[in-house]
């Protein structure tokens, strides 16, 4: 790398990250696999849904409902319902 470069190195985990999980631990193993390790001066980002699944601030879909507003209707209601569930439903990846 020569200076001011910069680089993006995205990592996967593999499976959920489950209550607890060690994500240092997570990373290093990534990083690892990948053939790559941190060096003096690197930034690492850790997306704010692998600490929250780490931390178990996870919240069912099934015990959410979208909030009705005035002039809701039950179609868009269900509209966006329908999208949360999408939402939620993606691959699970750092």
């Amino acid at each position: 790398m020569t200076a001011g470069e910069i680089r993006v190195v995205p990592l996967a985990v593999l499976g959920e990250i489950e209550l607890g999980a060690d994500l240092a631990t997570l990373v290093l193993t990534a990083l690892k696999e990948r053939g790559e390790q941190l060096l003096v001066d690197d930034v690492l980002v850790v997306t704010q849904k692998a600490v929250s699944k780490a931390e178990g601030r996870v919240v069912r879909l099934e015990d959410c409902s979208p909030r009705i507003s005035l002039g809701s209707s039950p179609r868009s209601m269900r509209r966006t319902r329908a999208r949360w569930r999408w939402f939620f439903r993606r691959p699970n990846a750092l």
